[in-house]
């Protein structure tokens, strides 16, 4: 398995004469780049590297031998730093998934929240299939609270696996809080393995997030963990969702030639849909926001004023897009929302306080840092 690391953020002149030739160079090979752009190159120069540098000289030496790729949490940056996980996803053997969230104030490693975890094992999970081994997260940054939230968003994101980076890091206990992370992880590991194998069982339901591969945030960086944490159930896809029962849609699906065409035709069939205002300002004029089943979220180029949403506000767009799935759900931000075709759900508070839901007419309680679940 290759660590996160196996990236460039290279602008040296050397890389710079190349990137403005169009052409990659491995060894004696030339490979012509498609784009002008810092990532055209990277992604390309990457993608050969692993290919001609990594993968052939395994396989020549042992066939047997399979290659993991592990792509980090960080995935606004992939495709400015090399990684083309389509292409890359295609040729290795396996991925793994950086679900690493941490503490969301932690003045170092802050900044992600608790949904990310989920988002992107599910979107690159999406993209890798049965090539999608498991999660990976770290006791970097965290509580026992968030480490063990770490575990729980890699196992509702449908990993097989969860890998803990890394023994002498969970063992240190004057630097780190890798001991009593363990500590909590054990205690909890009967019903992480109970709530794995139910959701394995089960086919996640609710609003298509739209992101393609490559794509670039512009100013809603990071948006789709932010909307999890509204309480909105999302089914991340890095194809346009042509049949999709609900959508979301942010800046990135710019990056979709055929967006405005395909988005067209979503809207007018009825299916309700939430539209960032950064991308409704690309797209007005293109495609019929006016609607009643188009909602525009605004978020004003700034994704974690999100989390300041009025519970209210926040209720009616959500019943809006939950409506085709026959869900009902009242909650205040910092909330997560999970919803399986049999009507099975998973309620997730990640508040320091006990918060009270209302999921299809009964009113819940949920316990501070706790979930609840039912499974029918």
């Amino acid at each position: 398995m290759i660590d996160d690391f196996l990236f460039t953020d290279c602008s040296c002149p050397e890389c710079d004469e190349a990137r403005k030739k169009g052409m990659v160079i491995i060894g004696d090979e030339k490979y012509p780049v498609q784009g002008e752009a810092w990532r055209d190159y990277r992604c390309e120069l990457m993608f050969r590297l692993s290919d001609d540098r990594i993968l052939k000289p395994v396989r020549r030496i042992n066939p047997k031998a399979k290659v993991i790729i592990k792509y980090p949490q960080w995935y606004e940056m992939f495709q400015d730093r090399g990684y083309d996980v389509k292409r890359e996803t295609e040729i290795f053997d396996m991925i793994r998934v950086g679900t690493e969230t941490r503490n969301y104030n932690d003045a170092r490693w802050g900044g992600v929240v608790q949904y990310a975890a989920y988002s992107i094992m599910r979107w690159l999970g999406e993209i890798g299939g049965e090539k999608c081994g498991g999660g990976w997260f770290d006791p970097y940054g965290t509580t026992e609270e968030t480490y063990v939230e770490q575990a729980r968003q890699t196992i509702l994101g449908g990993a097989r696996e969860s890998l803990l980076f890394c023994y002498g890091s969970l063992r240190e206990g004057a630097r780190a809080t890798g001991p009593e992370n363990v500590s909590a992880l054990r205690r909890n590991m009967p019903e992480l393995l109970e709530v794995a194998v139910n959701v394995r069982k089960r086919k996640p339901i609710g609003v298509n997030a739209y992101k393609p591969p490559n794509s670039h945030p512009g100013r809603e960086s990071r948006v789709f963990d932010f909307v999890g944490m509204l309480g909105i159930p999302l089914v991340p896809c890095h194809e346009f969702p042509k049949k999709a029962r609900a959508a979301f849609f942010s800046f990135h699906s710019l990056e979709d030639p055929g967006l405005t065409m395909n988005l067209e035709k979503l809207v007018a069939q009825g299916a309700p849909v939430i539209i960032t205002d950064g991308l409704a300002d690309m797209v007005r004029g293109k495609v019929k926001l006016d609607l009643q089943n188009v909602e525009i979220l605004s978020v004003n180029g700034n994704p974690k004023s999100l989390l300041d949403m009025p519970e209210k506000e926040i209720n009616h767009i959500r019943n809006k897009v939950l409506k085709p799935f026959g869900v009902e759900f009242e909650a205040p931000t910092w909330t997560g929302l999970y919803i399986y075709h049999d009507g099975s759900w998973v309620i997730e508070n990640f508040r320091d306080e006990p918060v009270s839901v209302v999921l299809n007419g009964r009113r819940i309680r949920i316990e501070p840092r706790d979930w609840l679940y039912e499974w029918k």
